[in-house]
């Protein structure tokens, strides 16, 4: 797509970010072409359940809330897509994700304490869309006050803060506590490793080293002993100016592994690292594998062996190092094992 005009309507994928956030800016940028044919449904419509569904959709569209809705799913949808693709790739650990997740709720937090943001640039798109920037008034409907109740039903009687109140901070509320209760186990994770982060290590004195690694062993007595803390203080002796200069556990496991090669005098140090960094973040990976199987196994593949299947996927997944393999050389290998001598 080279523009905005170029840019069609999508189909919103329920699993899928970037679909939504997609949908949203595709919507955006043909809203008058979407209003158009709305607008010709709604007159020439064969059906009469079509001319009512257009316009209804009509009208819905032409709405202001209905911009503030726009704008306020395009901040959110655009903020959180961009930390879902960085959490998909496979450099990525948990204490990236915590440290990607805090700004991000601080960002929507900060959002729903500024309604005049948003409203001004829904002022600003409504009146590119030629749109009324105001909320018509409608009829507050309030229960029914029991006799025996002391304080009767009360309602906000302003449109634009009802609105605010019962949709853009209801939204908001939302998007905040779902980030927060569905990550508060990798927060708790990584608070667990804490020890092991380099600024934390080079910052806390030998008790407090004691006490967090404590902590860790406690989570996982069966492959850490205690003997992490004398580590983990012989380690901060001896590589103090390294650590200074990183920051993550994979380049901690990378320096006892590759640049220093002191792994072995470090082992209960080195296995919270690899118990670390095998944490998933994502099951972007396994959800990756399962689409791969289904373009593999097509409708003419559908007596293929289970064998062949894997080493197939295999191949499909890995195809970045299948790409670097010889195929000649794998076909001199092949044609090796499975050569037969004939006796004449």
């Amino acid at each position: 797509m080279d523009g905005p005009m170029k840019q069609t309507l999508r189909k919103v994928c329920p699993t899928r970010w970037s679909s939504q956030i997609q949908a949203v800016d595709s919507l955006r940028s043909r809203y008058f072409n979407v209003m158009k044919i709305l607008t010709y449904l709604s007159l020439s419509g064969k059906k009469a359940d079509e001319k009512v569904r257009a316009a209804a959709l009509a009208k819905y569209f032409g709405e202001f809330s209905t911009v503030i809705l726009i704008v306020l799913q395009n901040k959110i949808l655009g903020s959180v897509d961009v930390v879902s693709k960085l959490l998909q790739t496979k450099q990525e650990d948990i204490q990236k994700l915590v440290e990607m997740l805090s700004p991000l709720i601080e960002e929507f937090s900060s959002l729903r304490n500024n309604w005049h943001i948003v409203k001004d640039d829904s002022v600003k798109l409504a009146e590119d869309w030629k749109i009324i920037p105001s909320f018509p008034e409608k009829r507050v409907r309030r229960t029914r006050r029991i006799f025996d109740e002391l304080q009767s039903d009360e309602r906000l009687e302003d449109p634009e803060k009802r609105f605010q109140c019962e949709v853009f901070n209801y939204n908001l509320d939302i998007v905040i506590s779902q980030l927060r209760i569905r990550f508060k186990a990798l927060h708790e994770i990584s608070g667990i490793f804490g020890c092991l982060y380099p600024p934390v290590l080079l910052r806390s004195s030998d008790q407090d080293v004691i006490n967090k690694v404590a902590v860790l062993v406690k989570a996982y007595p069966e492959n850490i002993s205690s003997n992490i803390g004398p580590q983990s203080q012989q380690l901060k002796m001896c590589f103090s100016d390294s650590l200074s200069k990183i920051t993550t556990v994979r380049e901690v496991a990378e320096l006892l592994l590759i640049k220093t090669q002191a792994s072995s005098s470090f082992p209960d140090v080195n296995a919270a690292c690899f118990i670390f960094l095998t944490l998933p973040v994502t099951v972007a990976s396994a959800e990756r594998s399962f689409s791969k199987l289904n373009l593999i196994e097509t409708y003419f593949r559908n007596s293929i062996s289970q064998n062949r299947l894997s080493s197939l996927a295999i191949i499909s997944i890995e195809r970045q190092r299948a790409k670097q393999l010889d195929l000649n050389d794998l076909v001199n290998q092949f044609a090796t094992i499975k050569a037969r001598k004939c006796k004449l």
